[in-house]
């Protein structure tokens, strides 16, 4: 007698995305030219970062540190108003095409455990601002800063169509 017999059922292992079949497809209805001149804007991006290499990773300063912290603080709530569209997808939908139109929960959570940690390697990276040479215009604070302008921007705009938080 097995011990499936004995419990009375066989239970599967749920599928996280059951309730996502939409989801499944984001990227390929974001379009391989979109993704194309992501990569092209992207690589042009990182032409003077790569050139001198010697400068990533170099230690954060106090200032960055606090920017930083910042952004991520906007990352958790943005974080929170996608998983409460996440639940109803009736009244609102997202504009981030990486997610989808209305995504679950699931693809909510993934996207940002993925982009919190991918945003810090990317300051990180950045070299430190100087006054001379591209280090004035690309650097670790201007990103910060774009960051949080957008982030907030995005929270602004959600809070301002009665989008709350869900955890």
């Amino acid at each position: 007698m097995s011990l499936s017999v004995l419990v009375g059922f066989r239970r599967k292992w749920p599928d996280p995305f059951r309730h996502c079949h939409r989801d499944r497809r984001t990227l390929a209805r974001f379009g391989a030219a979109r993704m194309l001149g992501l990569v092209l804007v992207l690589g042009v991006l990182a032409g003077p970062i790569v050139a001198h290499a010697g400068d990533w990773f170099a230690p954060l300063s106090g200032k960055d540190v606090a920017l930083m912290a910042v952004d991520t603080g906007l990352l958790a709530i943005d974080w929170g108003q996608s998983r409460y569209i996440a639940v109803h997808p009736d009244g609102f939908h997202e504009i981030n095409p990486l997610v989808g139109h209305h995504p679950c929960e699931n693809t909510v959570n993934a996207h940002f455990a993925a982009a919190v940690p991918a945003y810090w390697f990317s300051a990180w990276m950045l070299p430190p601002k100087e006054a001379t040479g591209y280090k004035r215009i690309v650097n670790r604070e201007y990103f910060s800063i774009a960051m949080g302008v957008i982030e907030g921007a995005n929270v602004g705009r959600n809070a301002s169509m009665g989008i709350k938080l869900r955890w």
